[in-house]
């Protein structure tokens, strides 16, 4: 009786889960589930994180969108995600509108509103978005046609007049008389309730504040962040030691280090220095310094992962194309390369004497089993397993050899006995006391185990008259 034995069923390493057969349930990140639902095939877009078959995403990594996962999130989005449809999201500080796409005036007071950029503006500066400057001669304006403060010594709408001689502060913008304002102000309205401008080490609206200690000489006057001690490669900073933006090209605490050169226009995270997207898609890592294998289509991966976008050269498989395909498969036209998918199955079939998915059954022909084609038939009425001829040949030849050595004793008794069977005087003597049988005994013993041997064995007799062995 033969068995069959099943083997472990494993998932290959694109599918998540899989079911009978080792047919794939689900698909693993970056792959889609074939019709047939016999393995799974990598996404065609390299940000796709899920996608329902080569050109439809579902899902994309984190900082992209679109049904291709082609276009990045703005660099002013929360957390670096937005809308997978239309790109929208809650914006960090500095940036606003739909898309955080803008930045906020670099003249506004404070942060500016995330969703139309509204804010207070610094001295000199007017409008919505404090993107607009006052005339040259205003300190400070509320539109592009008058001044509604003047600089120490200046009065008048467009702040063309002199204050009085004797004035040792401002004037009066409208009426030119002198006024006191607070000692820390370089400037103040008429009111005197607001400073145009604070002497170095102050800030506040009234110059009431003293700048933060590690600021050298000057802060800014509504924030009290220090303008004077950011490390030339910082765009914006808390202080002297401690950057919040660096400018393109540098990363770090201070700016102090440069972006790897490999990095997509220069730029990279500012705290580890990772490329946020590599030159090409030739390279991999966090530094884009690891070039995609050699055995990636068109040298193409993913830069997270170094996984091959494109699927493999002929003869390699997997992820990363790092296996080669099973030396069973059939190979290209020019003989070189054996042929298999991303999971290693074989294309167009297998090698003469092979079989499975991955050609790795051992055949002698198609649909034979080499070790069942080859077994001889059973003896009769054994359930175990069938004889070797050589067993079948021996026993019978004993047999034959016996059957000789029967018939040659046979016919030495007779020659040996006597003429006249029924004399006396011819009787062996001693025969019946010295425990030997008498010839005529003798010979008929001998024949009747020679006809119980030929009886016990016919079924050897008959296997040696109908064997006939096998043929090719």
């Amino acid at each position: 009786m033969c068995r069959i034995f099943s083997q472990e069923q494993q998932c290959s390493e694109s599918c998540l889960t899989c079911g009978q057969g080792n047919n794939c349930a689900s698909c693993a990140d970056g792959y889609y589930l074939i019709d047939n639902h016999s393995s799974c095939s990598l996404c065609t877009h390299q940000n796709c994180l899920r996608c329902t078959n080569e050109v439809l995403c579902t899902l994309c990594k984190t900082g992209h969108y679109t049904i291709t996962c082609a276009n990045p999130c703005n660099i002013g989005c929360k957390n670096n995600t937005c809308d997978f449809a239309d790109g929208k999201c809650s914006c960090i500080d500095g940036y606003y509108g739909p898309y955080c796409s803008e930045k906020c005036s670099v003249d506004c007071t404070d942060t500016c509103d995330k969703g139309n950029g509204s804010c207070q503006c610094n001295p000199g500066y007017h409008g919505d978005t404090c993107k607009l400057k006052c005339l040259s001669r205003c300190l400070n304006c509320d539109n592009g046609y008058s001044c509604s403060a003047c600089p120490p010594g200046k009065y008048g709408r467009l702040c063309a007049l002199s204050c009085e001689y004797n004035c040792s502060g401002t004037c009066d913008i409208i009426t030119g008389y002198c006024k006191a304002c607070p000692a820390t102000c370089v400037a103040c309205d008429s009111s005197r309730e607001k400073c145009y401008g604070c002497i170095s080490g102050h800030n506040g609206d009234k110059c009431e504040y003293t700048c933060p200690v590690q600021c050298a000489t000057k802060c800014d006057q509504y924030k009290g962040q220090c303008q004077d001690t950011c490390p030339h490669q910082c765009d914006t900073c808390i202080n002297r030691t401690s950057c919040t933006r660096c400018m393109r090209g540098n990363f770090g605490q201070i700016c102090e280090q440069k972006c790897p050169n490999t990095c997509d226009n220069f730029t990279c995270d500012i705290h580890s220095g990772a490329c946020h997207k590599c030159i090409n898609n030739t390279l991999y890592g966090k530094s884009c310094n690891v070039s995609c294998s050699s055995t990636c289509k068109n040298n193409e991966c993913l830069q997270d992962s170094g996984a091959c976008t494109g699927g493999c050269i002929p003869g390699y498989y997997g992820l990363l194309c790092d296996r080669r395909c099973p030396e069973m498969c059939l190979r290209s036209s020019n003989n070189t390369t054996a042929l298999c998918d991303i999971d290693g199955n074989c294309i167009g079939g297998c090698v003469k004497g092979f079989e499975g998915n991955k050609c790795d059954v051992n055949v002698s022909a198609p649909g034979g089993d080499d070790n069942k084609r080859h077994q001889p038939a059973a003896i009769e009425g054994d359930n175990t397993s069938n004889p070797p001829v050589a067993i079948i040949a021996g026993a019978a030849a004993g047999g034959v050899v016996l059957i000789i050595l029967i018939l040659v004793i046979v016919v030495v008794l007779k020659i040996r006995r006597p003429k006249d069977r029924e004399s006396p005087g011819n009787v062996y003597e001693n025969s019946v006391f010295d425990g030997r049988a008498a010839p005529d005994t003798a010979i008929g013993s001998l024949q009747m185990l020679l006809k119980c041997y030929l009886e016990n064995n016919k079924t050897i007799v008959k296997k040696l008259k109908s064997f006939q062995f096998e043929t090719n």
